[in-house]
């Protein structure tokens, strides 16, 4: 087990897969993709597209539990896939139909966190169909822009980051209320929108934020206390665009200089005008997919670094980057999807395989063989 479970925990085998298969070339197969669902339009090929009837809003994030797909929706809607799509809530996890923007499950793929507009942020049991409210007890003064969780010794430990620069961590045990949880509250950088992070191990992540900074959490025992964490800036200098993805490569090694079990191993950020870099503290390296801007990526580096990013105008696009020191240009391959509408991350369904969630209510499925990235709760 080499990492702990992020918000999107489901692309470690695609880079490889693809890169691997001709003397490391992008190889892009078919599929067929006809799947049963509401309102399926599959198409003969790698990607096919669902029009949800339970709603036209946007589609903001996913999550995944228990082999089924979740999906939260602008207008306060939470979708679930079983052998059909099925409406969780319409209105909201507290009826007020407040914007949802983000959504989670531990590395067990249990219980499901949703956040959003004015610092809603909820726990939905699959198990009873309830909802949990954490939105008062946490104290998120700001709309709610990501959502991580992770499990370990019957305690769960969220991280909620915000329009505020904000990171809100809480720590509450398996069956305590709202009321016994213990919340803190770090501000990484300058207060600019947090609009991504990704978790690394259950004490350490990558956050990016719209002022054009990349920050590595450190979760060592001199910090950790109730979800304590200490904050370094690793980039990215002369930054020319906004960004908005970032994922960690997932640990390595021992710390050296406090002693956790593991170490980051440097992250893939994502923005504006189709960037992506790759790097950390020591260096970044910095390509084009396009023109689009990236919303999400999903990477993980084995000597080579592999994602697929998304992003506006249906933009996906996988890539290879070859290790520190090649000369060797970034391979890129652009799909070709049948949607223009902007996509927002992606997680993983037992029937469909991979979902991307996308505006105006589309869902776009390929049966692209993705498996789910490992998952460590080291220290």
């Amino acid at each position: 087990m080499s990492r702990c479970y992020g918000r999107r925990a489901v692309l470690r085998g695609v880079g490889a897969a693809a890169a691997g298969a001709v003397g490391g070339g992008l190889v892009v197969g078919t599929a067929a993709a006809s799947h049963g669902g509401d309102d399926a339009d599959a198409e003969e090929g790698l990607f096919a597209v669902h029009e949800l009837s339970a709603t036209d809003a946007a589609l903001t994030d996913a999550a995944r539990s228990d082999g089924d797909a979740y999906l939260v929706a602008s207008d306060g809607t939470v979708l679930r896939h079983t052998d059909r799509w099925e409406t969780v809530t319409a209105d909201g996890p507290t009826g007020n139909s407040h914007t949802l923007t983000a959504a989670a499950t531990t590395q067990f793929d249990e219980d499901v966190w949703v956040g959003g507009d004015g610092g809603a942020l909820a726990e939905y049991d699959p198990e009873d169909g309830s909802f949990t409210d954490h939105s008062a007890t946490a104290g998120i003064d700001s709309s709610v822009t990501d959502v991580a969780a992770v499990e370990a010794d019957d305690t769960k430990r969220v991280y909620v980051a915000d329009e505020s620069g904000v990171v809100t961590v809480g720590v509450g045990g398996e069956d305590e209320p709202p009321a016994a949880w213990t919340w803190n509250q770090f501000t990484p950088g300058s207060g600019s929108t947090i609009p991504d992070f990704d978790t690394y191990c259950r004490h350490g992540m990558h956050v990016v934020d719209t002022n054009g900074a990349a920050f590595e959490a450190c979760g060592c025992p001199a910090h950790r206390g109730k979800g304590g964490l200490s904050w370094s800036r690793i980039g990215v200098d002369d930054a020319d665009v906004n960004y908005f993805g970032v994922a960690s490569h997932g640990p390595v090694l021992r710390h050296e200089n406090c002693g956790m079990a593991r170490r980051p191993g440097g992250a893939t950020v994502v923005g504006g005008n189709g960037t992506v870099l790759t790097g950390d503290a020591n260096g970044w390296r910095r390509f084009s997919v396009g023109d689009a801007t990236l919303r999400d990526v999903v990477a993980y580096k084995h000597d080579q670094v592999f994602g697929v990013a998304l992003g506006d105008a249906g933009t996906a696009a996988q890539f290879v980057l070859p290790p520190r020191g090649s000369t060797a240009a970034p391979q890129v391959h652009r799909f070709d999807l049948p949607v223009e509408e902007t996509l927002h991350g992606l997680t993983h369904d037992d029937e469909f395989g991979v979902v991307i969630p996308a505006d105006d209510g589309a869902v776009v499925t390929t049966t692209v063989d993705v498996p789910q990235k490992a998952v460590s709760v080291l220290d």
